[in-house]
């Protein structure tokens, strides 16, 4: 496990599949397409009439080439009338064409880190940021002495020319040092509609304000679970060159720790031999007889 990285990647992985219903659907109505290319695995669609899609938005494609049709995220509007989205294809020159774009019921929500300038340029609304604003030692949680635990991965060796093996070998260290990682989730839309939504989403099934969990690490075996609190939600709504802006800030901690940089590798004891006593032992005040001698095997 990777102390920071691993938590940053966790909760945008929690929050990247938020999706909001698009205002568009239900009131616009299939462009007709007019040309169609595909070159470096982009598409460029020409439509016949101004198309009103946004970057962020989806799009059915039907009624042209194979290649072409189906749905996706428009990536790219260069002007009024064409749109490009993403497609892995071989190139196909520019023609004429048939078919027609129909916008998506359905737009994703970006999640980035910090203040992505050059990509929130190129993006529309919604979108969500988040920002890493403290850590602290979580001075409550603080515990001394040795543990060892299983979502940390286990050295390669034991010394020196010698793998290291589960069944012969184990491993402790210092108790790690506990942390509050606290991080402001930020939310912005121009949609009163989709800023609930995502709300609703966020408050319902990411990060609910009671028990909330976020899973840490690379996989099942060596990843863990964090607790997730939320401390504060803030309206911060605005009004930028005359346009309305939703905008909600979001404080959350994540219960994480500090492990120890190395490990104390141990063997494990594989077998204990008791030689026995011969004759009467004399202690203080008793006796006791004599002990067989015995071995205790390797469960």
């Amino acid at each position: 496990m990777s102390f920071l990285f691993d938590e940053d990647e966790a909760l945008r992985d929690l929050l990247k599949e938020i999706t909001v219903t698009d205002q568009k659907a239900s009131s616009a109505a299939a462009k007709t397409i007019t040309n169609r290319a595909l070159s470096s695995n982009v598409v460029t669609i020409t439509t016949s009439t101004e198309h009103g899609f946004e970057v962020g938005d989806t799009v059915t494609i039907a009624g042209t080439a194979t290649a072409f049709n189906g749905t996706y995220n428009i990536t790219l509007i260069p002007t009024p009338t064409t749109f490009k989205y993403a497609k892995t294809n071989a190139n196909i020159a520019t023609v004429a064409s048939g078919g027609t774009a129909t916008p998506g019921t359905t737009r994703k929500v970006g999640v980035w880190f910090g203040q992505p300038d050059q990509e929130i340029r190129s993006q529309s609304y919604p979108y969500i940021t988040i920002d890493m604003i403290d850590i602290a030692e979580a001075f409550d949680r603080a515990h001394r002495g040795r543990v060892s635990p299983t979502y940390y991965e286990d050295p390669t060796t034991i010394a020196t020319g010698v793998n290291w093996n589960s069944n012969l070998h184990d491993k402790d260290m210092d108790f790690p040092i506990p942390v509050n990682i606290d991080y402001q989730i930020t939310t912005y839309a121009r949609q009163p509609r989709h800023d609930r939504q995502i709300l609703a989403e966020l408050l319902y099934t990411k990060i609910p304000l009671r028990f909330a969990v976020l899973n840490v690490g690379p996989d099942t075996q060596y990843g863990t679970a964090r607790r997730l609190d939320v401390l504060d939600i803030s309206k911060r709504d605005i009004t930028e060159q005359g346009k309305r802006l939703f905008v909600n800030a979001i404080t959350v901690r994540v219960s994480s720790e500090i492990a120890p940089s190395t490990f104390n590798k141990l063997y494990k004891v594989q077998e204990i031999n008791v030689t026995g006593t011969t004759g009467t032992q004399v202690i203080g005040r008793g006796t006791f007889t004599a002990v067989d001698p015995l071995t205790i095997p390797t469960p």
